[in-house]
């Protein structure tokens, strides 16, 4: 098994399968350590990408919701807002911490960006939530 055989083992055990990236065009077999971070990478922007538009589906929502309720103690989209900016700081803290075992390895790119992804994404399918119920 090559090394990048290895470290796609590696990401799958650690985040579940990251990355639709690499199931297209040049990521689909990457030959070398840099495609592959970068594959991990461009699945993690658009990730990040649904992220952006989920929530700013929720704060709609949510400004549906303050109409209705208009004076509760604390809007519905302060609360998505401020929510948003407490995923962010954790998503970030915990993916570095995860990959510290990996600092010193060709491989420590990828599990921060795998780690993002897919937190990433279940925070997506968490705003969508929102918006949908709505």
């Amino acid at each position: 098994m090559r090394l990048i055989g290895i470290q796609a083992a590696i990401l799958l055990a650690l985040y579940g399968g990251s990355s639709a990236a690499t199931e297209h065009g040049e990521c689909a077999n990457p030959e070398m350590t840099e495609q592959f971070n970068e594959c991990v990478w461009q699945s993690f922007v658009r990730a990040d990408e649904d992220l952006e538009f989920a929530f700013l589906m929720a704060l709609e929502g949510a400004r549906q919701i303050d109409d209705i309720f208009p004076d509760g103690p604390a809007t519905a989209e302060a609360q998505i807002y401020y929510s948003q900016q407490d995923f962010y700081n954790y998503r970030d803290s915990k993916c570095a911490a995860d990959a510290l075992p990996y600092q010193d390895a060709d491989l420590y790119s990828a599990v921060v960006y795998s780690c993002l992804e897919a937190m990433t994404r279940r925070r997506d399918e968490d705003l969508r939530a929102v918006w949908e119920a709505n």
